[in-house]
């Protein structure tokens, strides 16, 4: 085709100027795709002191309630955290749904693909798509595929998304494998396609990035939503077992429902001058904020692809991480991080231990993960480039039926 294939997106997270986090992969995914596409975004709308940061994408904002009381989507944790607590929200999330329903109708007519993120999202472009005849897309981003394992409702909504869907992309192996396992009928359609990260320039000498360190200090970071699943509150016990004057402390990059509940331990643990809660810090600088730590901690219960996992090992961080799927994909035990089991005290400690006394370990495991980046080709060009493949494609097998 001579044109530059028109591309709509779907999506229930997307950056805002309270959240700048929110859905930040799949923005910069489709900021690396506008160079070969023409993109247009639909997500559900937002408060009206919360705008979004569209860049140069045609975005299309639905509508579901009044807009003070559009606070469903594009917060910590996504739509399954907002809606926890008060039955009305179930009511906001129907109507929502439609709403996105009769946008996705709308505009999908003037697409040549429409590509939807995470399996709500999936089903309501596959219902539209069936309606006005366009090729579809459905990337699962783990949140999703984590809930349809043990709710009904979520997995009710996942296999009807499968089936209206064309093409299933999964961000690891882990879950693609997970998929077919639970949904052998879909093994011809869905494939894997791995999210990227920007690999910052080395720093120059003399700035405050991270430098070859003793062994008598060590700074932590972890960066995630403040939400149960990623395991801030085990980070936060596990420092309070160690001595007082271990010379470790803790950074945490993040927002979201659980703060307070997170505050409140730090306070009881005594712990305030060791565990700093950073709040919300905007993406564009979070790598530069990881190259002034020591080490990276990820101790999640459950993730996809952790895209913090990605930039701390950009910036050749030590890792010390919980062994789960998705994050084992990419971290190999004592090569280029540390895995641990989920929950144990006792070996997160150790392991911060061994790195705070062994800078040489430090280095080696942090060269080894960025060389990790590299040997994956773990790149938004990468990434955007085999997503451009599927669009032309589809396209293709769609004008030849």
């Amino acid at each position: 085709m001579n044109e530059k294939p028109r591309v709509l997106f779907i999506t229930t997270s997307f950056p805002t100027r309270l959240n700048q986090g929110s859905g930040i992969f799949v923005f910069r995914l489709i900021d690396r795709l506008t160079e070969w596409i023409d993109a247009s975004v639909l997500t559900p709308d937002t408060t009206p002191d919360n705008k979004f940061k569209t860049g140069a994408l045609r975005l299309v904002a639905a509508r579901y309630a009044p807009r003070s009381c559009q606070t469903l989507a594009h917060s910590p944790g996504g739509i399954p955290e907002t809606i926890k607590g008060h039955p009305l929200n179930y009511f906001r999330l129907a109507i929502l749904l439609v709403s996105l329903f009769i946008s996705a109708l709308k505009h999908g007519r003037h697409a040549h693909v429409i590509h939807s993120n995470w399996s709500i999202s999936g089903l309501v472009g596959g219902a539209a798509a069936l309606l006005i005849g366009r090729p579809t897309i459905m990337t699962l981003r783990g949140a999703d595929l984590n809930r349809a394992r043990s709710k009904w409702l979520d997995r009710a909504i996942l296999r009807l998304a499968i089936r209206l869907n064309q093409r299933i992309v999964c961000v690891s192996r882990s879950q693609r494998d997970w998929l077919l396992r639970e949904f052998p009928n879909a093994r011809s359609k869905t494939l894997h396609i791995a999210n990227g990260v920007f690999i910052p320039a080395p720093p120059d000498a003399g700035s405050e990035a991270r430098k070859p360190g003793s062994n008598s200090v060590l700074k932590l970071i972890s960066v995630g939503s403040l939400i149960e699943r990623k395991g801030h509150a085990f980070i936060i016990q596990t420092l309070a077992s160690l001595p007082a004057d271990s010379g470790i402390t803790l950074t945490i990059i993040g927002e979201g429902p659980d703060h307070a509940i997170l505050d409140k331990l730090v306070s009881s643990l005594d712990l305030s001058s060791r565990v700093t809660l950073l709040g919300h810090v905007a993406p564009d600088r979070i790598q530069e904020i990881l190259a002034r730590h020591d080490a990276f901690v990820l101790c999640s219960y459950s993730e996809g692809r952790s895209n913090a996992l990605l930039e701390s090992m950009a910036t050749a961080m030590p890792i010390i991480a919980t062994d789960i799927p998705g994050t084992n994909e990419l971290i190999d035990n004592d090569r280029n991080g540390i895995l641990i089991p989920c929950d144990d005290h006792e070996a997160l400690g150790n392991a911060i231990l061994r790195i705070r006394d062994n800078p040489d370990l430090r280095e080696s495991l942090g060269q080894s993960a960025l060389q990790t980046l590299s040997d994956l080709d773990l790149t938004w060009d990468r990434a955007a480039k085999e997503y451009l493949s599927l669009y032309m494609n589809l396209i293709n097998s769609d004008a030849e039926s």
